[in-house]
């Protein structure tokens, strides 16, 4: 996994990566991928050249923001 960190890591913040690129990033299939954006683990892709497509940008942001709310959640549930 720390292969897969590195490898996102060293991308540049507006680096393309298709469908493709991002399921052998994280050692999964395509559908694996999909399910993510539908389970809202990844952001909704764009359309570019008619294959679905981020950003390093879209991806750190949204992690982030998942990060934020479940710190705020483990706060709600500590307190």
């Amino acid at each position: 996994m720390s292969n897969v960190v590195d490898a996102f890591c060293n991308l540049p913040d507006d680096a393309v990566i298709f469908e493709p690129e991002l399921a052998r990033m994280f050692g999964k299939c395509r559908m694996s991928v999909k399910r993510a954006v539908v389970r809202q683990e990844l952001p909704p892709p764009f359309r570019m050249m008619g294959k679905n497509a981020w950003t390093t940008r879209m991806i750190r942001d949204h992690l982030s923001k998942l990060e934020k709310d479940a710190r705020k959640a483990v706060f709600v549930r500590v307190s």
